[in-house]
């Protein structure tokens, strides 16, 4: 009985240690309406759709976000920025464990007085 205690508390304490680093890695999440679809793990959400996570912000009309893999998939008038740097479009695609985005549809590139259409 005090090997099964022992390692119920050992298994406690390591969910707990390790839940710690993974909340402070956790965006921020708003929109009108949310949902969490069970089946493909992923939070849809929609209206004014808006996901925080560090020093980056991507709004949309709609999104799919996976935080376990730190996926965002975003449609609808779509804009991303991080520091000076801001990008819209129609969609796009983050994937934030290899800190990348792709953009697509009408995309905007804007730094400063630079602004790039493509």
């Amino acid at each position: 009985m005090k090997h099964k205690t022992c390692t119920l508390l050992i298994a406690a304490a390591l969910c707990v240690a390790l839940a710690a680093p993974a909340e402070a890695a956790r965006p921020i999440i708003k929109s009108d309406t949310s949902y969490f679809d069970f089946v493909r793990g992923l939070y849809v959400l929609k209206g004014n759709v808006a996901v925080e996570t560090n020093n980056r912000l991507i709004t949309a009309g709609e999104a799919r976000v996976n935080l376990v893999s730190l996926e965002v998939w975003g449609t609808g008038g779509i804009t991303l920025t991080q520091d000076d740097i801001r990008f819209s479009g129609d969609s796009v695609y983050v994937d934030g464990t290899r800190q990348k985005a792709a953009i697509s549809g009408g995309v905007t590139f804007r730094r400063g007085t630079l602004a790039i259409t493509a």
